[in-house]
């Protein structure tokens, strides 16, 4: 079996109890229901009826489980888990059952020994709390539990100076095992609404490049940085338009998803998902405006960025149609795709490339102030021991040696000096890579902005993908 998608909010195992809401393994009427809180977390039925209040257990919100809402998403990937494990896999949990009741420690394979659980681990991923009835309840994480007997944790390093919980303290040690059993074969993926949160939230980590852009900038006094610093500016400039770009396309989202927000008369799963997500992009909105100082250009910067946006498209279009066969595209936009995404592997390609020629340089130019700094430090050994020796000299050989020692200094400082110069060249060469990258990214925001709906070609998603699997990242 493939592995089975699951979107990373999907609970299998409820937050307060621990149990498993079905059992994956065998059919049980026992059926502890998940129940959906405003919040997004699911705590079974059985939890639920012991609530004083319908606050959440977890993160204790407010009235989070003030409506009833069946969290369908989490029995859909339950069933389908069974089906998998009764047709052909739940032998395997049975067996690991029966050797935890054996006290079959997993590591030496030795019976009847006293099995216990690597607490430090299992506390480092926030996965254990306490019952009720003092009981240890582990819940479920992306990595596995292993059980090992006290002689195979003393050998391992992994564990060194850990401490250890007997599985006697653990309530749900069944559900533990079977969840064992369940994350080899699952992946779990970020969630529709998650990637609207990931993907916005990038404005807020692109106004702290700008910030530190801005740093960059007053950092560069020098003569020879005069041309860096023009270009640093144009890059921090870039960086406030995406910005722009960005709040824009994200208040589309928040209008659209506000709209069907209200268009929504029962309180539902998606309901709940959908509201949580409108709340933390507002939240991200709400940041971006605290931030305006930081990335707000003027009217006339804007036209002048956008314009080079459309020279520069209809530049790398104009070429790509050149080069295709294709001289007909019958989906609109096409041709502005195919050049963007050429542009995207040109641009990244010599970008990495100059930025290797500038490392290396500055590898070089370090090695050579090492030697020039031993140099220098000899001549200034000479030049005391010559002073110190002054006698044995006439008026003329004295000046002479003088002259000597401070025009090989001079050298020696002209010398780190042209090699400083040729720094900055190289790193004028990278800043500019640089500027047509974002360039690049600026022409993907206005031309294919992250869409609303799925109809049409999505040329965005087609654009991330690119972007993931040549692993080029954004800048």
């Amino acid at each position: 079996m493939s592995a089975m998608s699951l979107v990373n909010e999907t609970s299998l195992m409820c937050y307060q109890c621990g149990r498993l809401y079905e059992p994956v393994y065998k059919l049980d009427e026992n059926q502890y229901t998940p129940l959906l809180g405003s919040c997004l977390h699911s705590i079974c039925v059985l939890c639920f009826s012991s609530l004083h209040t319908s606050d959440c257990p977890i993160c204790n919100q407010e009235k989070a489980f003030e409506t009833i809402v069946v969290n369908q998403s989490s029995l859909e990937s339950l069933k389908t888990l069974r089906e998998y494990f009764m047709n052909q896999e739940n032998s395997r949990i049975i067996l690991e059952i029966e050797n935890i009741n054996k006290g079959n420690c997993s590591q030496c394979a030795k019976d009847n020994q006293k099995l216990y659980v690597c607490k430090c681990c299992i506390q480092s991923k926030d996965s254990l709390k306490t019952s009720s009835n003092g009981k240890l309840i582990i819940l479920s994480s992306v990595e596995t539990v292993s059980f090992f007997c006290e002689n195979c944790y003393k050998r391992s390093e992994k564990h060194r100076n850990h401490d250890l919980i007997s599985i006697e303290k653990i309530e749900n040690i069944e559900d533990v095992i079977q969840m064992n059993s369940i994350l080899p074969v699952v992946h779990f993926n970020e969630s529709f609404f998650q990637e609207h949160l990931d993907y916005f939230g990038k404005t807020l980590s692109t106004i702290e490049l700008i910030r530190k852009k801005c740093e960059e900038i007053e950092r560069i006094r020098c003569l020879c940085g005069i041309h860096n610093r023009i270009v640093a500016i144009e890059e921090a400039n870039l960086l406030k338009r995406k910005i722009l770009f960005y709040r824009e396309n994200l208040k589309e989202f928040l209008d659209s998803f506000e709209k069907e927000l209200d268009d929504m008369e029962e309180e539902s799963e998606e309901k709940f998902h959908l509201r949580n997500v409108v709340h933390h992009l507002k939240k991200i909105l709400q940041k971006v405006e605290e931030n305006s100082g930081d990335w707000r250009l003027n009217d006339e910067e804007i036209t002048r960025i956008d314009d080079e946006i459309e020279v520069r498209m209809l530049r790398i279009e104009d070429d790509y149609k050149k080069k295709s066969i294709i001289k007909v595209e019958e989906v609109d936009g096409y041709f502005k795709y195919r050049a963007l995404i050429q542009e995207l592997e040109n641009s990244s390609k010599q970008m990495e490339k100059s930025m290797e020629k500038r490392e290396k340089m500055r590898r070089e130019y370090a090695e050579s102030c090492q030697k020039h700094s031993k140099l220098i430090s000899d001549l200034s050994g000479a030049k005391k021991k010559l002073e110190s020796n002054k006698e044995y000299f006439n008026p003329t050989q004295y000046e002479n040696r003088v002259y000597y020692i401070d025009t090989f200094h001079d050298v020696i400082h002209m010398e780190n000096e042209a090699e400083n110069v040729m720094i900055n060249r190289m790193t004028l060469e990278y800043n500019k890579t640089k500027v047509r990258r974002q360039y690049a990214e600026l022409m993907i925001l206005k031309y294919f902005p992250r869409k609303l709906n799925s109809e049409g070609l999505d040329f965005f998603s087609l654009i991330e993908c690119f972007k993931l699997e040549n692993q080029i990242i954004e800048i």
